[in-house]
């Protein structure tokens, strides 16, 4: 673990990210000027709620438009620079936590974004990040492992002289699948 720690040194350095929510309204680049005002109107009746005190995630649950994180609040989990679109990343990188953006226009449609955490840049001590190498390097050898251990059966199965002496040495039950097209499922696998 230190030594992959030691040697990928990059892979620990973790850039800015923040944790935002949006609401979503999708409109197509070339919607109408009265598709447009009825979306602007619905954020302004949005903001309306919020500042009445309707919880930012409760205006996502009910309006969003964005069905993959609508459930969750509209929460999009923790992101640094590049991942998002960048009028979407310029406005909430800029925010204060807490804070809700003007309206963002996007390829995507209008948001409304919320900012509810910040990280600073950081280095990943190799304390915080030896699960996660652990893992890593547990999942790399088992892999390995799988993919000598299916070649040697394959080679087995290959070089013996029938399939049934292939399966004994391997203790694999063989079964009979009967006749079946490419594109057929077959059954029981």
């Amino acid at each position: 673990v230190k030594k992959y720690y030691e040697d990928n040194e990059d892979e620990f350095h973790k850039p800015e990210e923040i944790r935002c929510r949006h609401i979503l309204m999708r409109a197509p680049p070339d919607a109408s000027p009265e598709k447009i005002k009825s979306i602007l109107k619905q954020f302004d009746f949005m903001m309306g709620k919020y500042k009445e005190d309707v919880t930012f995630e409760t205006l996502t649950r009910v309006y969003s438009e964005d069905y993959k994180t609508r459930a969750d609040g509209g929460d999009l989990g923790y992101f640094s620079r590049g991942t998002m679109a960048p009028e979407f990343e310029d406005a909430a990188f800029n925010l204060k936590v807490g804070e809700v953006s003007k309206v963002v226009k996007t390829s995507y449609g209008y948001h409304l974004i919320k900012l509810e955490d910040k990280r600073p840049p950081h280095e990943e001590t190799l304390e915080q990040a030896s699960s996660k190498i652990k893992e890593k390097l547990l999942n790399k050898t088992a892999k390995t492992k799988a993919e000598e251990k299916a070649k040697e059966i394959y080679d087995s199965v290959y070089d013996a002289e029938t399939l049934i002496e292939a399966s004994k040495k391997y203790n694999i039950a063989l079964q009979e699948s009967g006749f079946f097209t490419m594109r057929e499922e077959i059954k029981g696998l």
